[in-house]
């Protein structure tokens, strides 16, 4: 984390697993976004999203290729994923461990795929998974999509795709114009929706729909 921040690759709308980043100060700008969005007359729309089981639907590869952005050496990516794979997990109950197990190479050799995830307590979790889904923001900003602003008084342009901490997210979309109504965002909101779905799919998550509105 600490080079994937002094050579800026994380996204400013990623607030997770960041040091001097806060979940109240996402808060704050996800109220000034509605705020600027009034005072405007722009009209927006906002996808309220949760992701289902993050840690543990990460898909090695992809997670490989996320920290080796940051130029991280392959070898101790390879050695943590290879670990977490060829590992054979049992249940600790009360009446003892469990006698069944799943994962590991037998399971492998009997032609299951290996298990995906970073693992639930993994140190290095956080940080994989923050460089993965600063990848997703990054595609969605090449693909077009969020809410752009013009400051009144320095005329500057800002662009937000979303309000994001670790896997909780407001996907934001404004309209391209102040004389579009909410009716006339919706068809780009929902562009933006399954793009950002899709690169969930691809990268392993998926929106859990009990926690998204």
């Amino acid at each position: 984390m600490q080079q994937a921040e002094k050579y800026n690759l994380i996204p400013k709308e990623q607030y997770g697993s960041r040091k001097w980043h806060k979940a109240i100060n996402c808060l704050l700008n996800k109220v000034l976004i509605w705020d600027i969005s009034r005072q405007l007359c722009l009209a927006m729309a906002c996808l309220c999203n949760d992701v289902e089981k993050c840690y543990d639907y990460m898909i090695h590869n992809v997670t490989s290729l996320g920290m080796q952005c940051t130029g991280i050496p392959h070898p101790p990516i390879t050695a943590m994923l290879t670990c977490l794979q060829e590992s054979s997990t049992h249940i600790l109950t009360a009446y003892g461990t469990s006698k069944e197990w799943y994962g590991g190479k037998k399971w492998q050799r009997e032609g299951k795929l290996p298990l995906m995830g970073a693992g639930q307590g993994n140190g290095a979790a956080p940080t994989a998974y923050g460089l993965l889904r600063a990848a997703i923001i990054k595609v969605m900003a090449l693909l077009g999509f969020g809410a752009v602003f013009t400051t009144a008084i320095s005329l500057q342009t800002i662009s937000v795709i979303c309000s994001m901490f670790v896997d909780d997210c407001y996907l934001w979309q404004s309209a391209k114009l102040t004389t579009e109504t909410g009716e006339d965002t919706v068809p780009q909101m929902q562009k933006a929706a399954d793009a950002w779905e899709g690169c969930l799919a691809a990268t392993g998550g998926a929106l859990s729909p009990k926690k998204s509105f």
